[in-house]
């Protein structure tokens, strides 16, 4: 059990990113497949909080740099840490998230160490001869299943789309400090950080109301709006009513707005193009309701109705207040 699996994890003001998460679980679940070891390399300043819900998750091994220097993700340090581990111990796959930070991490390491990179996946498992990975192409409107073979190290971007396994491990967590060269210098050097203003984040809500195609004036998004303030959510749309001015961007679900994941996602109007689609299937509950019964967005809900949205929403709102 020489070889490694290394999760790249993220983390936010020293707490971890939920969405490494589901990095440990694909993790895990190749590490007992290809019988390797489990470790996760996480940088940044003051980051106790997230040491402990990595060892939590069943880590094995994690590689701290804990410095003000990565109080602010850096690449030019982070790359410069990165690659003395990835020198030492060479792990066989590498584990980030698709996020910008994740996708600048994935190239450098490629250019590093001559890594395979293939980005923007939704699952990986092992093959025969290596590993065999589903990846989204042409902006998510297709699903590709590639087989990657060789002794190279395989560098993987996890899509906040992919479905984490269900795993569970039980280990004592062995934690490596590592040194932050002092002055260490480079072309990039990080001023400032802002936060993006937000009137609400609907990444975070539980219940959402989301409304597209169906409505066909701003007039009429109020009963809706009413109906989530009534569930204790929020409402969010799709992409044409954003473009038509209706929504600010904050609002909108899909691929080039907002991925969210909560436990209830009511979809009114909405057909289901990919890529909202790849906005909010993780949701656990989805509800969809379209005049359309081929609408796309009835093969991802969990229950639906084919009817007038305008007859149904009054129903649910009257509901709600009775509630």
């Amino acid at each position: 059990m020489n070889a490694e699996i290394l999760v790249l994890a993220e983390q936010d003001g020293g707490e971890l990113d939920p969405a490494t998460a589901d990095l440990i679980s694909w993790g895990e679940a190749l590490a007992k497949a290809k019988q390797c070891r489990l470790t996760a390399l996480l940088l940044g300043h003051r980051v106790d909080g997230a040491i402990k819900t990595l060892s939590d998750l069943g880590v094995a091994r994690i590689f701290v740099g804990d410095d003000p220097q990565l109080a602010n993700y850096n690449l030019t340090l982070y790359r410069h840490l990165t690659g003395e581990l990835l020198r030492e111990y060479a792990p066989r796959v590498v584990f980030a998230t698709h996020s910008y930070i994740g996708i600048e991490m994935a190239s450098c390491i490629g250019a590093q160490c001559g890594a395979t990179v293939v980005t923007n996946c939704h699952s990986i498992e092992k093959a025969e001869q290596g590993f065999l990975i589903r990846r989204a192409m042409f902006g998510g409107k297709f699903l590709a299943t590639v087989e990657v073979s060789g002794e190279e190290p395989l560098v993987v971007t996890l899509s906040s789309e992919s479905k984490a396994p269900k795993t569970s491990s039980n280990c004592k967590t062995e934690v490596i400090r590592l040194s932050c060269p002092a002055g260490h210098r480079g072309p990039i050097k990080v001023l400032a950080t802002t936060k993006p203003e937000r009137v609400e984040d609907i990444s975070k809500a539980d219940l959402v109301v989301a409304v597209g195609r169906g409505i066909r004036d701003p007039s009429q998004i109020d009963v809706f709006r009413q109906l989530a303030q009534e569930l204790g959510g929020v409402i969010a749309a799709s992409r044409p009513l954003v473009d038509a001015g209706w929504f600010t961007s904050d609002h909108q679900v899909g691929l080039s707005g907002v991925t969210v994941r909560p436990k209830v996602y009511l979809a009114f109007g909405i057909s289901g193009s990919a890529q909202h689609l790849a906005g909010m299937n993780q949701a656990k509950q989805i509800i969809a309701v379209n005049s359309d019964p081929d609408a796309p967005i009835f093969g991802v809900a969990h229950c639906g109705a084919v009817a007038d949205m305008f007859e149904v929403v009054p129903y649910l709102l009257a509901k709600a207040k009775s509630v």
